[in-house]
């Protein structure tokens, strides 16, 4: 059964999302099961950008931002602008190390990878610390453990899409400025 992104809800405990049993996706407060037929069986979460909306998938192959700022990334990218590497797999984003390279150690190629891995990280981190400052701004979620997504993406939607991809402009621009 493939997974609706309404069916999934946000954990004000751990801030990853849970289906609540109804697929492989689990916070990070749930017993965890294996999955043989996924690449990341626990592969979505909000977006590492804007925060606000679903991103990610169940393969190594997602992008860990959703459509609105993948597309903003791609018109600051367009325009000579600092973008985001924002591909789960380092290949997305140009990172491509052989295998012959690391038995060689060769440092050039284990360094990008690293820098990838790193990079990655501390935009995860980021997202995930907005997310939780994101929760604390609405206090009458404080006494909920678990939030319907449907229910976080009408709260912090904006009035336009227009208004929208210029929010994921914005918070792609801060972010890449603050990595220079």
């Amino acid at each position: 059964m493939p997974l609706m992104p309404s069916s999934l809800y946000l954990c004000t405990t751990c801030f990853h999302l849970s289906s609540h049993g109804e697929s492989s996706q689990r916070c990070l407060c749930e017993p965890k099961h294996k999955k043989p037929d996924l690449d990341a069986p626990n592969g979505l979460h909000l977006c590492y950008i804007c925060c606000v909306r679903v991103a990610g998938g169940t393969s190594r192959w997602s992008w860990e931002a959703c459509g609105i700022c993948l597309t903003a990334n791609k018109a600051l990218q367009e325009l000579g602008k600092p973008a985001l590497a924002l591909g789960r797999h380092s290949i997305m984003n140009g990172v491509a190390v052989r295998v012959g390279d690391l038995k060689r150690s060769n440092p050039k190629a284990i360094e990008g990878l690293l820098q990838f891995a790193s990079a990655m990280g501390e935009l995860q981190e980021k997202a995930e610390a907005q997310t939780r400052n994101l929760f604390k701004g609405i206090a009458r979620w404080r006494h909920l453990g678990q939030i319907p997504i449907a229910l976080w993406e009408k709260e912090f939607a904006v009035s336009s899409p227009e208004e929208d991809l210029l929010r994921s402009i914005q918070a792609i621009s801060s972010i890449a400025s603050a990595g220079n």
